[in-house]
């Protein structure tokens, strides 16, 4: 009785430690793959005996402030929250203080996409290939985020700095594109989950308080609901209870969606740029990569390792029973 009393109390444990890993963990694993994106990159143009790219922090802004963009719409584009272009957001985030740059963005996106997934989907393709093994680019940028349905969106900008030179705004429209501001992506109202619950996942330059007034609750409420208070911080990629979960539900089918990864790879928008050298005009300096990966469902595993431990239980429970009858009976015939 003791031994299967143990194996429940097992059972259990495992459980709960595996659903609270898979929620902790999400915040450390998105800064973790972008670090090892990044490693990744420069590998890659050692192997191919080009120098590395080093890390810039305006570049990693405008990176995560794009991936964070595409997470909130769910959905691959190289535009900005103001259909902005990606050499538009590094010149108001103030990359190249003033002087021509240089930019290439690539992008990509699946579920359950992985660092490794988003290098390979670059190196597949010639025109990505390219931006990659850019000998002239010298910044590097990684930005990563996930929507609420747990698809990934990987976000790499690699810039260069004409150094000497002063870059000009060739319009009105061009001058208001670049002017330096805050890098800010909308509020979207988020869906309530399967078992009611409302969770807004924090993009780049979100507040509580325009949270608040998105999801029309009170300020105080959310801090409430949050454990958190006035002097609290929130971060990229935190998740914040705007409802609590209303009943509890778990899916009897642990089948992932989908058997086998599809792929559909974006023609970038531009022509392929020029070295940065050869004093390309800075309206003709970006290029976009972009490619997007569909595999299976993110919380499959979840489900399938909820079932296998349900059904356990079960059978423990089962076999208390069974053992408490069989113990009964045999009293019964010693008298």
């Amino acid at each position: 009785m003791k031994r299967i009393s143990s194996v429940l109390l097992i059972t259990i444990l495992v459980l709960l430690a595996y659903t609270q890993r898979g929620i902790s963990g999400s915040k450390s694993s998105r800064l973790e793959q972008a670090a090892e994106v990044f490693a990744l990159i420069n590998n890659y143009r050692a192997e191919n005996r080009l120098s590395a790219l080093q890390s810039h922090s305006i570049l990693y802004q405008t990176a995560q402030a794009q991936s964070d963009y595409q997470a909130s719409i769910s959905q691959i584009t190289h535009g900005g929250p103001t259909g902005n272009r990606p050499i538009e957001r590094a010149y108001a985030a103030g990359y190249g203080d003033g002087q021509i740059i240089f930019i290439s963005e690539l992008i990509t996106g699946g579920s359950q996409q992985g660092a490794d997934g988003a290098l390979t989907w670059w190196k597949n393709s010639s025109e990505h290939n390219f931006y990659l093994l850019h000998a002239d680019y010298i910044h590097l940028g990684i930005g990563v985020a996930n929507d609420a349905s747990g698809r990934s969106y990987y976000t790499a900008v690699m810039g260069h700095i004409a150094t000497g030179t002063t870059y000009t705004p060739s319009s009105i429209e061009e001058a208001a594109a670049v002017e330096a501001q805050p890098i800010i992506i909308p509020v979207v109202r988020e869906e309530a989950r399967s078992d009611g619950a409302i969770v807004h996942i924090v993009r780049t330059g979100q507040a509580m308080w325009n949270i608040a007034a998105v999801y029309e609750i009170s300020l105080e409420m959310l801090y409430d609901l949050n454990n958190l208070n006035v002097n609290s911080f929130i971060f990229p990629g935190d998740e914040i209870i705007i409802q609590e979960a209303t009943e509890i539900t778990i899916s009897a089918d642990p089948t992932p969606s989908a058997a086998s990864p599809t792929q559909q790879i974006a023609t970038p928008s531009l022509e392929v740029m020029p070295s940065p050298t050869a004093g390309v005009q800075p309206a003709n300096n970006e290029n976009y990569s972009e490619s997007t990966a569909e595999i299976g469902d993110p919380n499959s595993n979840i489900q399938l390792v909820i079932t296998i431990a349900l059904a356990a239980i079960g059978l423990v429970v089962l076999a208390t029973l069974f053992l408490g009858s069989s113990t009964s009976k045999n009293d019964g015939s010693d008298e």
